[in-house]
Formats: C-alpha cells, structure tokens, sequence
C-alpha cells in the first residue's frame, strides 16, 4: 500500500508528484543559474579563487543542481507515461537534497546559540527568519519525496495510471435517469452505494396558448382637395 494517498491540495498522488517534480525543477533551476553566475563572479574577482577548496564545493554544488533538475525531469516522464523506473533517479536524488537541508538548519541553530550567547540579537533575528526558510523548504521537500514514493508504489502494483484516477474520481458521481427519452414520465436519482433512488418531480403542464386580438378595421380612405384655378395671365405693357 502506498504511504500517502493524497498529496498536499490534490486528491491522487499522481497529480501531486508531478507538481512535486514541476516545483523542485523550478526552484532547482533557479538556484542554478544563480549559483552558476555567482561563480563566475568570482572567478573573475579573485585570480586564486579557482585553486581553492571553495570552488571544488560549488562546482559540485552546480553538478548536485543540475542532477535535481534531471531528476524532476525524468520524474515528470515517468509519472505522465506510467513508468516507475523514472521515478528512481528523484528518489535517490531528493533524499541526499533533504539531508544537506537538514544539516544547514542544524548549523543555523548552532550559529543562533552562538549569537545569542554573545549579545547579537540583530544577527539572531536574520538567523532565526533563515532557519525558518530552510526548515519550510525541508518540509516541502520531505512532502515531495513522499508523495513521488507512493507514486512509485502504485505504479509497481498496477494502479496510479491516469484511468485509474479518473475512475476513483467516478465512483462519488450520481446519474440522472428517465423513463422515457421524451422525459415525460418520473424522474430517477440513482445514488452510489447503494441508496434507494428518490423519487423527483413530476413534469409540470404548460399553460395553454393565449388568444389573440381581433384585427382592427382601417380607417377609410380620404378625400383629396379639388384642384385649384390658375390665374390668367397678365397682359404685357405696350411698348
């Protein structure tokens, strides 16, 4: 049986590991860019920045980086074509994501105690708002690997295929009968699980037909003015 049958706002596991995959890509990628432009910022800055062990730690970060955005990836792969082997990579990847989280928050409370015991309390309270950030992200992505490990396990025993989450979705839908296809007799409201069907309204009369206004009569036709008599013409003038 799977560990989770739900993840997070969606009702299958299978919606919400692709959500999973789609939002650690997203983060993934952008902390890849920037990790990427920072180094090369500073490769520019510091001529012995390339020999030391800092950038040994952030070339393997970016490598990290870029195996959590081809995780994601393959994971929306597997999930969207129904192949669990895909899903091995994000499920070796995200376990390693979420250990190195956890390692940061335990040197943020180890870095909040020191503080505190040396009076920084404005550095205690920028400490405290990014153990909170980091423990979130820790959350979100135990959450993440869960819900694509029950994905993983639907898929070895047959189910989580997209049929399959259309018709878990089916089995709570009600149906609508009549008894006649002209729907003039009673309806029935046929329930799952076995309630009796109710009973619906019966089909309401029309009222009838409305009687028209006789035509009016037409006014009769006017008279016309007789014609009018032009006068003479007027004689001209002698010349």
């Amino acid at each position: 049986m799977a560990i989770l049958q739900r993840c997070c706002c969606f009702d299958n596991v299978r919606t919400g590991s692709i959500a999973s995959a789609i939002y650690t890509l997203i983060y993934a990628a952008i902390v890849l860019a920037y990790s990427a432009y920072s180094i090369a910022q500073l490769a520019g800055w510091y001529y012995d920045y390339q020999t030391s062990l800092y950038y040994i730690v952030d070339c393997f970060s970016l490598a990290f980086l870029a195996l959590i955005v081809v995780a994601s990836i393959l994971a929306i792969i597997g999930v969207t074509r129904d192949q669990a082997g895909f899903l091995l990579v994000y499920m070796i990847v995200m376990p390693i994501v979420i250990l190195i989280q956890v390692v940061e928050c335990i040197l943020l409370i180890v870095q909040i105690a020191r503080a505190g015991a040396y009076g920084g309390y404005s550095g205690v309270a920028v400490l405290v708002v990014a153990l909170i950030i980091y423990a979130l992200f820790t959350i979100l992505d135990v959450f993440c690997f869960l819900c694509v490990v029950s994905q993983y396990q639907e898929l070895r025993a047959g189910r989580g295929r997209l049929q399959d989450v259309i018709a878990a979705r089916g089995q709570g839908t009600t149906t609508f009968i009549t008894t006649t296809p002209a729907g003039g007799g009673t309806v029935v409201v046929a329930s799952p699980g076995g309630a009796p069907p109710q009973q619906g309204y019966p089909p309401q009369q029309g009222y009838p037909p409305q009687q028209g206004y006789p035509p009016q009569q037409g006014y009769p036709p006017q008279q016309g003015y007789p014609p009018q008599q032009g006068y003479p013409p007027q004689q001209g003038y002698p010349p």
